[in-house]
């Protein structure tokens, strides 16, 4: 027998990410936040040059990953998340993000139409979302409250 029970385990930690998740003790959650530049060609003078890095306590950490697993799993299990998504999705990657473009394309030509593909950079797009929107969204369509 196992020193620890798979079951047992994972109902410990989910019950202890609940709670502290549901409780307000924003010590656990207290991060050491240090600057660093988005890009060494970038002027160290211009404050926007820089981007937040938080290092946070181990158990943060895990809590973090939990809540992740619970509302992937959650998503996914009430079919939250677009079809076509493959960002936070078991057995979806890059890898078949990008053969579903190729396939779309290379369907799209095989049937005669024009194809073009304007590919963005978002590297900083998190950078710009508005927070209050995010949450509303998070409510309204993945039912997510900040209640119990």
């Amino acid at each position: 027998m196992a020193l620890f029970d798979r079951s047992y385990t994972t109902f410990y930690w989910s019950a202890t990410t609940n709670i502290a998740l549901s409780c307000t003790v924003f010590e656990l959650f207290q991060a050491r936040v240090t600057a660093r530049l988005k890009k060494p060609s970038l002027n160290p003078d211009d404050l926007n040059s820089f981007h937040p890095i938080s290092n946070l306590t181990f158990l943060s950490k895990i809590i973090e990953r939990i809540a992740t697993k619970q509302f992937t799993l959650h998503a996914d299990q009430n079919e939250l998340f677009p079809a076509r998504q493959s960002a936070y999705r078991r057995f979806h990657s890059t890898e078949s993000a990008v053969l579903v473009v190729h396939n779309d394309i290379s369907r799209a030509i095989d049937e005669g139409h024009v194809v073009a593909l304007a590919l963005l950079d978002l590297s900083s797009a998190f950078d710009t979302v508005n927070h209050p929107t995010l949450l509303s969204i998070l409510q309204s369509k993945f039912s997510v409250t900040g209640n119990h």
